[in-house]
């Protein structure tokens, strides 16, 4: 299982320093491609709110919400450039310590229980650089990206519980993460870039 966290956090940490939408959107599909292998290993997958949460995550996650984000942004026009942080040494060093301070947590908590530490390292690394992103974005589409990993790290954080909710719960959990990817869409397509429009000159810029 080791290896599938190490390929969820290079999802999560990679489209970090790429400079693309796509790359965010196709860090979220992989992403939640890496809950839905955790939750199938985890063998207990045939049970009604486990089926659920696997539907979720490959139907819901990994599929359908990088293709309808990816549809809205197209539509409305957003530039391919695309930083989901500010491109600059002082963001990426509280990256690299919002990760650390991450996995030391992880360890004070997991004490010499190796995969537990991996696992809660890079379950509260998602939260926490998800948290970093919404307070850097201004664009409608980056909050959405936020918000959707934010949503993965707390689904990686319950399947290191090994408890599953009833399954009439879990549906709603599926729904809500449905609406709130078509409500994110419809924001993207209605607001796009809030950097739109052009820069006031600075010659005419009100004092």
């Amino acid at each position: 299982m080791t290896y599938l966290l190490f390929a969820y956090f290079l999802a999560l940490s990679l489209p970090l320093f790429i400079r693309s939408w796509r790359a965010a959107l196709a860090g979220l599909r992989i992403q939640a491609l890496m809950l839905a292998l955790i939750l199938w290993l985890h063998g207990d997958h045939l049970a009604p709110s486990p089926l659920i949460a696997l539907v979720d995550m490959v139907l819901f996650r990994a599929l359908f919400a990088p293709w309808y984000l990816k549809k809205m942004a197209v539509e409305r026009g957003v530039h391919a450039a695309f930083d989901l942080i500010p491109a600059n040494l002082f963001v990426w060093t509280i990256a690299a310590i919002l990760v650390m301070t991450s996995f030391g947590f992880s360890a004070t908590l997991s004490g010499e229980y190796s995969r537990s530490i991996t696992h809660l390292g890079v379950a509260c690394s998602g939260v926490l650089l998800a948290l970093l992103i919404l307070a850097t974005q201004r664009a409608p589409l980056g909050q959405a990206i936020a918000a959707l990993t934010l949503e993965n790290g707390i689904a990686l954080f319950e399947l290191h519980a090994h408890h599953h909710v009833e399954w009439v719960a879990q549906l709603g959990l599926a729904l809500v993460y449905l609406l709130s990817v078509l409500t994110m869409a419809l924001l993207v397509r209605r607001l796009g870039m809030v950097d739109d429009a052009p820069e006031q000159p600075a010659d005419t810029a009100i004092l």
